[in-house]
């Protein structure tokens, strides 16, 4: 491959992670100025929307998440008056969440989020571009060296403690 076919290669990559970038804060902006709610409640909100009664673990399947970043949000939504967590009719152990009136308004008068639109054509994708977006994402971050950086939800804020930081390999630490 040539130098300037490999500089092409970058400017697409590159390109498209801006696109990305720029769609997720876009989104993530209309919804706390629509609603009050960031990006990532708003997904939550509607996956509990989509299957209710679901468990925490089946929400953050739902969600394409960990179950304790999903039970984060969760709480906030709770406290927030916009779901309920229920004793599971099926299980005593177990808690089922559900949405309130107010969280059901509040989606509806919701923009789509991006996360959704993104998950919605992913799954889309013939499973072979499935399967090569994930493993050439997986291996590019494993090349920049950011393999290790935690997955959270997007535009969650994390309390800054030291141990929560995150190092990048090639410099300052940064939160």
């Amino acid at each position: 491959m040539s130098p300037s076919e490999r500089r092409h290669q970058t400017v697409r990559m590159m390109d498209g992670v801006r696109r990305l970038v720029r769609a997720l804060g876009a989104s993530n902006r209309e919804t706390e100025r629509t609603v009050g709610i960031n990006s990532s409640e708003l997904f939550v909100l509607a996956a509990i929307e989509a299957s209710p009664g679901l468990s925490m673990g089946e929400l953050a399947e739902h969600t394409a998440s960990q179950s304790s970043m999903v039970s984060e949000i969760v709480g906030r939504l709770v406290d927030d008056g916009l779901a309920v967590r229920r004793t599971s009719r099926h299980d005593a152990r177990c808690a089922e969440i559900d949405l309130t009136a107010r969280g059901r308004s509040l989606l509806h008068a919701a923009p789509k989020t991006v996360q959704k639109a993104l998950v919605d054509g992913f799954e889309r994708l013939p499973a072979a571009q499935r399967r090569a977006l994930i493993e050439g994402l997986e291996a590019w971050l494993a090349s920049a060296h950011l393999a290790s950086v935690p997955a959270t939800m997007l535009f969650e804020e994390r309390p800054r403690k030291a141990a929560t930081r995150l190092r990048l390999p090639w410099g300052r630490s940064r939160s």
